[in-house]
């Protein structure tokens, strides 16, 4: 899918930086599919990912509110005026599962629209009632996604003194 990025200035310098998400990261891991699909039947709250020379990547479940639609978050660091830049973005099994379940659900709703013959009015009803369905089933995972975005997005911010 795609990356949202953001920019923020902190009021650490480098070095504070890295230590501070060093020590926010519980146990190293890397961002791949079976990562994060064994991740979902982990333990809660446990904050895995790794950190490079310049970037660190992490993530955090809460399977009661988000199950396996949780943020993967990237922190890029900047050369200039201790700027920082933070990216987030569904994990790759999220991803998957987003995908298969989107199209399946439009195949399944195009012949519920278009199976029953092509008289316009119940066409048109049927139409209205397939958008409603998919919108419902589609909003879910990506309400998941970005409440936990959201809850974590501040506590990172928190952690790192910023200013936006």
């Amino acid at each position: 899918m795609f990356w949202h990025k953001e920019r923020y200035k902190t009021t650490l310098d480098d070095f504070e930086l890295k230590e501070k998400l060093a020590t926010l990261i519980d146990l190293q891991a890397s961002n791949t599919f079976m990562t994060h699909w064994r991740k979902n039947y982990g333990d809660d709250d446990l904050v895995q990912g790794h950190l490079k020379e310049n970037q660190a990547v992490f993530w955090r479940t809460n399977r009661k509110w988000s199950g396996i639609f949780y943020p993967i978050f990237s922190i890029g660091f900047e050369d200039n005026d201790n700027t920082v830049l933070l990216k987030t973005r569904f994990n790759p099994a999220a991803e998957i599962i987003v995908l298969i379940l989107g199209v399946g659900m439009i195949l399944v709703l195009m012949n519920f629209v278009f199976g029953f013959g092509l008289d316009f009015p119940q066409v048109l009803f049927r139409l209205g009632a397939a958008v409603v369905i998919f919108l419902i089933f589609m909003g879910l995972p990506i309400y998941s996604y970005c409440h936990l975005k959201a809850q974590t997005t501040s506590e990172i911010m928190r952690i790192l003194g910023r200013i936006k």
